[in-house]
């Protein structure tokens, strides 16, 4: 009894949320004051590191401006694609191809094989993108993922509230 109240409290999404967001200042605030938290965390431009070398991101050298700003455009654009790319296809397509009770498919064959085939590449290419993005654990490019996700996926949010009711 006590177990299943304590499962039913855990799957409630205004908990997870609630949850998920004090994690996150505890952690931001823990590393911050223990010094884990790279120092040049919320710097933005050109930054160097501690032996006067500018940042690498992927394969290129961040020594100018210009460059920063690409890679915050490519980071932008990878995250807007990938946001949609995860949303049509799962709202349009995976849909039927997972749903047993969907028994015809409304795309032939051959185009149904070339994206199922095609589908592991291309979230791997969108992932390491912003793998890379994630992992210089800066703020000036998360937030370009952050902002790309948003574009993405407002709009389809949107629509999904626009076609329930509420309580």
């Amino acid at each position: 009894m006590v177990l299943n109240y304590i499962i039913e409290f855990l799957n409630n999404p205004i908990i997870v949320l609630f949850i998920i967001i004090l994690f996150c200042v505890f952690y931001f605030t823990y590393t911050s004051l223990v010094g884990d938290l790279q120092s040049n965390f919320f710097l933005f431009g050109p930054i160097k590191d501690e032996n006067d070398n500018y940042l690498p991101f992927i394969s290129f050298i961040l020594d100018t401006w210009t460059k920063v700003i690409m890679a915050y455009l490519l980071i932008l654009f990878s995250s807007i694609f990938h946001h949609y790319y995860i949303n049509i296809m799962n709202q349009n397509f995976f849909y039927f191809l997972t749903n047993k009770n969907i028994k015809q498919m409304p795309y032939n064959k051959l185009f149904t094989y070339i994206i199922t085939l095609l589908d592991p590449f291309i979230k791997t290419l969108l992932y390491i993108v912003g793998f890379y993005a994630t992992s210089t654990f800066q703020l000036q490019f998360i937030l370009p993922q952050f902002i790309g996700s948003y574009i993405a996926t407002l709009p389809f949010t949107l629509k999904l509230l626009k076609q329930k009711t509420f309580i």
